[in-house]
């Protein structure tokens, strides 16, 4: 799943040949329905372990904890590693 990009975008730009290998050696959805809001980490979260925004936490690509003051940015970014932002994250393979 790539950001920002039409469905068809790897059709139209066809002197793109990175996309065409990406399409020809990797993998392709016929279908994909995007969770809302829909936004970068929410969806790749989504995918990750199985759950939409209202149930794993992430509803949006930046956000405040007030109970932990603490700012998570769709960044790399040392907030981005504590513990509280990834309470919810059982990877879908472990249930």
């Amino acid at each position: 799943m790539i950001d920002g990009l039409r469905h068809d975008f790897h059709e139209r730009e066809s002197n793109l040949t990175a996309f065409q290998k990406l399409t020809s050696d990797g993998v392709k959805a016929e279908y994909l329905e995007p969770v809302f809001p829909s936004y970068s980490y929410q969806n790749w979260y989504a995918i990750a372990i199985g759950l939409f925004p209202e149930s794993n936490g992430f509803v949006a690509n930046r956000m405040y904890d007030e109970l932990n003051n603490d700012f998570f940015l769709m960044a790399l970014h040392p907030n981005t590693s504590h513990k509280h932002w990834w309470n919810k994250a059982e990877p879908i393979e472990s249930r």
